[in-house]
């Protein structure tokens, strides 16, 4: 039912979108249309408040609140990605069979253990952390950590990105985590700190040959922090919208 409920939504803001754009165009040339910005309008998903991605705004006309449809689609759970040969935006959510089996799954009883075997308390993994720079490279991605600087409002993770593939890729910001003895720090959350908590230097395609050096801003950490954690995401800025994480082990 949830998931019927989001499909609605997001096909209502997908819907929106197009007519929005499709009146635009007969009115540049029948006559103008005045709209008005609305970056005060806040989010809030399930009780919890979500910063809008820099890049997107928020349109007031005739009464009425237009919104980003990938930015409320993503935040939905739903994927959104441009079909260049067929001029389509696409929004697909998982499959209902999914869900469901996922809910069957939770609601099965584990079996009773009828005669309890005492065992040994497992050795922990510790794991191997690596002073900066640190880098990772797989043939088409070679993305370095330069360093990073903990202040008391922000942490800032200093990186750089080289695209040596055939397919233009980007830095998805938004998802970087840091996690430190198992607390989690996540990018999302440092624009209650910080004004301007994204850097508009990783929503440029970064193509063949090129490379971005630049920064993600993070949530203030413990500035005795001596390890931690660090995972970004790269995506492949095509049709298929290939993601992959990559996991840095820092020491610092």
């Amino acid at each position: 039912m949830a998931w019927q409920k989001c499909k609605m939504l997001v096909s209502g803001i997908f819907i929106g979108a197009l007519t929005t754009l499709t009146f635009n165009v007969y009115a540049n040339v029948e006559d103008k249309v005045t709209a008005f910005l609305a970056p005060y309008i806040g989010f809030e998903f399930n009780g919890e408040e979500k910063p809008l991605s820099q890049g997107y705004t928020v349109l007031l006309y005739e009464g009425r609140t237009y919104t980003p449809a990938r930015f409320i689609a993503e935040e939905l759970g739903a994927e959104v990605f441009w079909d260049e040969a067929t001029q389509t935006v696409k929004i697909e959510t998982p499959l209902q069979e999914d869900v469901e089996k996922e809910d069957i799954d939770d609601k099965t009883e584990e079996p009773k253990k009828e005669n309890p075997v005492e065992v040994e308390e497992e050795t922990k993994v510790r794991k191997s952390y690596e002073s900066l720079p640190a880098t990772y490279y797989d043939g088409d991605i070679r993305l370095k950590v330069q360093t990073v600087v903990i202040d008391d409002e922000q942490t800032r993770v200093y990186i750089s990105l080289l695209n040596e593939g055939n397919v233009p890729i980007q830095l998805e910001q938004t998802a970087t985590l840091i996690t430190i003895d198992g607390k989690e720090y996540k990018q999302l959350d440092t624009g209650r700190r910080v004004p301007n908590p994204y850097v508009g230097d990783w929503y440029n395609d970064i193509r063949n040959d090129e490379f971005t050096d630049s920064l993600v801003r993070m949530p203030a950490i413990p500035e005795d922090t001596e390890e931690l954690t660090i995972k970004f995401e790269i995506r492949e800025n095509d049709r298929n919208q290939n993601r992959k994480e990559i996991t840095f082990n820092i020491k610092l």
